[in-house]
């Protein structure tokens, strides 16, 4: 249980930091907003008894080892409601690190922005991390 709270406490951490960064570096609340979705992922996956405590805890995003899954592999394995918003999530937060800032280009503003598509996938990795977690608390 004490594992479950940190990550919650983290994942709202980061989306402090991402409303915080929005509008200088939308790139990077971008990134914050990924890492927000990972810990509520950790969240949820810190209680699913029926996996390897490996599996509860993920250190790596993906598993390469022989019969190893990374937290990307179990969150479309055993999450498939949220796989591909989760996977976009990562995607963009990888992009954003590591192609040189290509997507800063129209991460602010309005409405229709990429970011602002990105909060509502965020928002749904959220709320079925935390309905999965309720559902096991009764």
């Amino acid at each position: 249980m004490g594992s479950a709270r940190f990550h919650i406490a983290r994942a709202e951490r980061n989306y402090d930091a991402c409303l915080f960064m929005r509008s200088e570096y939308p790139e990077w609340a971008g990134v914050a907003l990924f890492y927000s979705a990972l810990h509520y992922v950790d969240a949820a996956l810190a209680d699913e008894r029926h996996l390897h405590k490996d599996e509860r805890n993920p250190r790596k995003h993906v598993g390469f080892e022989k019969d190893a899954r990374g937290r990307n592999q179990i969150v479309l394995g055993e999450y498939p409601g949220i796989g591909v918003e989760y996977m976009s999530l990562y995607d963009m937060s990888r992009r954003s690190r590591y192609d040189l800032g290509r997507l800063s280009v129209g991460l602010g503003g309005d409405d229709a922005t990429p970011l602002t598509l990105m909060i509502g996938q965020w928002q749904n990795v959220k709320d079925f991390c935390l309905k999965r977690k309720a559902s096991r608390a009764s």
